[in-house]
């Protein structure tokens, strides 16, 4: 109103006044309300609500300058001529620090003159405090903090802060609004939240600190599709389980090629707990997905701590996994089991498919198996087992490639030939079926397992290569002559007895003496007094050998015995590992004398060509050195 009486007074002076009495009169005017305002000064009430003015007239408004250190002082209003401001009408008042209850006075002067100088009282109220609580203790991640504030306030900012951490709270008229969700605050834990003053970025009074627990995050405690997993079947739903009952859902599914992902379209469905995933046709086979859970909205504002993310595919026709057969030793009556990735077609006629050659077989499809059962398979025959492709599986997709395993039946036979005095089973392995046998063994010293050891690793190896053995010969390996000795790291079996001296050669003696001195009724009772020796002598006896070979340690050593060929076979074995020879002086070499022998009984006997190897080490494996000699030997 007052602003409206100054312009018609300014429209009157310059419609009927010269410009130089215009500025007389005005002068003079603008003099009058100096020398009134210097005498009066005004009284200003502070307000957090909105901007601080005061209605008064100021002459030259730009020309004063005020004392006021924390407070900025500002003129509205203003009555111009030309580009000078003569006057001004409002008077406002904008604190530069923060703002603290009581009076300021306030003195402004026209060119730094105490002469013209106007005076303001400016009455601060107290700041507006926290009248309540507005939020319950336990709330959502999701979910704001309230505070309510007895007055409005545009002055302060607020923000809440946990630790280090802070973020700024919004204000609108008396309320402030805090969001928590910034603050990394683990959701099911409690945690202590201040809610703090600030003026310029600058905390100014801690209001209030009080305990929240955040609800805990709603976690998927299920689902029909796992990290990785690879869907075998048709695929047109998807089911996530939570462990919170949601109203609503994010949820996207996607194709992945390489690094570009498309939207599948799906429909989305909550129910309680459960979220149901459609797509309007099954899912493309041989293709990569993504199922990202986003967001979900609960009735009391819980959310995920993250999205849930499962990548996935879908197969292509089935493949072989496995086969439960290796390349040799297959018993002739196996059942023999070829895996597939995928369950397979039941309906189809599994003998399109799948068929055997070498042998016969009885065909059935089992889950994401096919069974061959083999019918009497030939022992050491060669077989192959093939699948062609088109194999049809349950998701009536087809096999693309064919495939095929070829193997061989065992070549090995076995039998119990006696039993060591404690019980434990001697066990021969025969391979060929030809009617010249060459017969290996070890183990006859239980304290020298090295010699087991590489008859072990022999059998190992002619479960795979029998094959190789020539016709009309038969390969026979005992690899434990004293399984009791060998059980308790002795050279004598149980009742005390070198077996390598209880056989019947005109030598034998019951008191021997070995490489630890004599040992009294070390030769046994009687020639074959042992259940060993009289198990291996048997043996022998049955095949009559064409060549024996037995394995002690250590020495590194090859002797022989005095039948036959012995000495040249010997020298032929050494040669072959690169061992030195004790043919026909055993006894010095050794430094004690040989009774009742296996090899001297064999000659003594039968007229068996024998030779003895002795293994540098009592506990070493020798057999990838010996291979090339056993072969010769077999073939000698």
């Amino acid at each position: 109103m007052k602003q409206t009486s100054i312009i018609k007074v300014k429209n009157i002076l310059c419609r009927y006044v010269s410009k130089k009495r215009l500025l007389v009169v005005l002068a003079t005017f603008a003099t009058i309300v100096w020398v009134w305002s210097l005498s009066v000064p005004s009284r200003v009430n502070f307000s957090y609500a909105g901007e601080t003015c005061k209605t008064r007239l100021v002459p030259l408004p730009f020309s004063q300058q005020s004392n006021a250190d924390n407070f900025r002082v500002s003129y509205k209003d203003t009555f111009q001529l030309g580009r000078a401001t003569l006057l001004a009408s409002k008077v406002c008042f904008n604190p530069k620090t923060a703002p603290k209850q009581g009076e300021v006075q306030i003195s402004s002067k026209l060119f730094d003159s105490s002469l013209f100088r106007t005076r303001y009282v400016l009455r601060v109220p107290r700041p507006a405090s926290v009248a309540r609580v507005a939020s319950a203790d336990k709330l959502a991640i999701t979910k704001p903090i309230n505070f309510a504030l007895d007055t409005k306030d545009e002055i302060f900012s607020y923000k809440v802060t946990v630790g280090a951490l802070s973020q700024p709270c919004a204000v609108l008229d008396a309320r402030i609004t805090c969001w928590v969700d910034k603050l990394h605050l683990t959701q099911g834990a409690e945690h202590k939240i201040t809610l703090v003053r600030s003026f310029a970025g600058k905390a100014v009074q801690e209001l209030q600190q009080r305990s929240i627990v955040l609800l805990p995050a709603v976690q998927v405690t299920g689902s029909s599709v796992n990290e990785g997993q690879m869907l075998y079947a048709n695929t047109s739903e998807f089911w996530l389980k939570t462990s919170t009952p949601v109203k609503d859902a994010a949820v996207l599914l996607e194709t992945l090629e390489g690094t570009t992902a498309s939207a599948v379209e799906s429909s989305v469905e909550t129910k309680g707990d459960m979220i149901n995933i459609k797509t309007s046709k099954a899912l493309p086979h041989e293709k990569s997905y993504r199922l990202t859970l986003r967001s979900v909205t609960t009735a009391d504002g819980t959310d995920l701590e993250k999205p849930h993310i499962v990548s996935f595919q879908t197969s292509g026709g089935p493949k072989v996994t496995g086969v439960n057969i290796g390349a040799s030793n297959v018993d002739t009556s196996a059942r023999v089991v070829i895996s597939f990735d995928q369950p397979l077609d039941i309906r189809a006629d599994v003998t399109k498919y799948a068929s055997i050659e070498g042998g016969k077989a009885a065909l059935s499809v089992q889950g994401d198996s096919i069974v061959f059962a083999l019918q009497s398979v030939p022992r050491c025959t060669p077989f192959t087992l093939l699948i062609a492709k088109g194999l049809p599986a349950e998701n009536g997709l087809e096999m693309k490639d064919a495939w095929s395993h070829s193997s061989r039946t065992s070549c090995r036979s076995s039998s119990t030939i006696g039993y060591s005095v404690n019980g434990r089973p001697i066990v021969a392995y025969y391979y060929g079926s030809g009617s010249t046998s060459i017969l290996f063994t070890g183990g006859i010293h239980g304290s020298e397992p090295s010699g087991s050891y590489i008859m072990q690793d022999w059998v190992a190896h002619l479960d795979a290569n029998a094959h190789k053995i020539p016709t009309g010969r038969q390969v026979v390996v005992v690899p434990s002559l004293s399984p009791d000795g060998l059980a308790a790291g002795s050279r004598l079996n149980a009742n005390g007895v070198n077996l390598d001296r209880n056989f019947p050669t005109s030598n034998w003696t019951k008191d021997i003496i070995t490489s630890g001195g004599s040992v009294p009724g070390g030769g046994g009772k009687s020639p074959l007094s042992e259940p060993e020796a009289q198990a291996i002598a048997d043996l022998t006896t049955q095949l009559r050998p064409r060549l024996e070979v037995s394995f002690h340690s250590q020495g590194s050593l090859v002797g022989a015995n005095a039948c036959s060929a012995s000495a040249s076979v010997a020298r032929q074995y050494a040669k072959a590992v690169g061992y030195g020879t004790m043919i026909g002086n055993a006894e010095e070499v050794m430094g004690y004398a040989f009774t009742g022998e296996y090899e001297e009984w064999m000659c003594e006997k039968f007229g068996t060509t024998s030779i003895l190897i002795e293994l540098p080490t009592h506990t070493g494996r020798y057999f990838s050195k010996h291979l090339d000699a056993l072969w010769q030997m077999v073939n000698y």
